[in-house]
């Protein structure tokens, strides 16, 4: 009898060191799992979170375009937009040769442009207010990166 006492005692132990031994390691594989679907709901929140801001960006970007056209085909009404359509024609004598054909003030975007044989120039007011607004977005940081990060004060 005090055999079989022993065998159950050793059979339970090692019952109960197998159950704590698939307890950890259905534990460990648990933890493994979690970690990496919080990983993967990391990454696909962050590819949201920059397509949410690629998104703003186009946005102000277009918008940004379509003020910068009308602002500069408002210049068509002001009295030195005859003398900005002289230098820039002058500009483009100078560069394509004073055998180039010269449109002034075309109908499809003011300005200047001129052509030389295969070379040509677009001095429009919208080519002029699109490159300088390329110029200007282009010069801007992202916003995550020119925003200073403070920590907080009352931590």
């Amino acid at each position: 009898m005090a055999g079989a006492r022993a065998d159950a005692a050793a059979t339970l132990a090692n019952a109960e060191a197998a159950a704590a031994s698939a307890i950890d390691q259905a534990r460990g594989e648990g933890v493994r799992a979690a970690e990496a679907t919080v990983q993967a709901q990391l990454i696909a929140s962050r590819r949201a979170a920059r397509t949410l801001v690629l998104d703003a960006q186009h946005d102000v970007d277009a918008a940004a375009r379509v003020r910068a056209i009308a602002s500069a085909m408002g210049f068509r009404e002001r009295p030195e937009y005859q003398r900005l359509l002289d230098n820039l024609e002058a500009s483009a004598k100078h560069r394509l040769g004073s055998a180039a054909e010269i449109v002034r003030d075309g109908s499809d975007g003011g300005g200047v442009r001129a052509r030389a044989g295969k070379r040509s120039l677009d001095y429009s007011l919208t080519s002029l207010a699109l490159r300088a607004l390329g110029d200007v977005l282009a010069s801007i940081d992202e916003p995550a990166r020119s925003v200073p990060v403070q920590a907080d004060p009352s931590a």
